[in-house]
């Protein structure tokens, strides 16, 4: 994945020409900054037409995002677990496990 970091122009029209030019130019996604547009891209010839793009870490976010929910003792008799979680309940605890539909 590469990224490309763009001063953000001055007036509201040119920053919506930019970032629809962006996205037509098939943009992953954009990141606003003070000053500045972060643009992300799969290939380096569509990122290149914005600036020179420099590579990016590859990160799986999904991995990232289940490892920041670990389950959590509470009280004396609850253990409180994402759904994603394999850990067994600890012996004399109840699992609270819940998910919500946000849509």
């Amino acid at each position: 994945m590469f990224l490309v970091r763009i001063p953000v122009p001055d007036s509201q029209d040119q920053q919506d020409i930019l970032t629809s030019d962006l996205w037509v130019a098939g943009t992953l996604g954009i990141i606003e900054g003070p000053g500045y547009l972060d643009a992300y891209f799969q290939n380096h010839e569509p990122a290149s037409h914005f600036g020179e793009p420099q590579n990016t870490p590859e990160i799986n976010w999904i991995q990232q995002t289940e490892d920041a929910w670990p389950p959590v003792l509470v009280g004396e008799k609850f253990f409180v677990v994402a759904p994603w979680r394999k850990e067994p309940t600890p012996k004399g605890r109840t699992t609270f496990t819940e998910t919500y539909e946000l849509f």
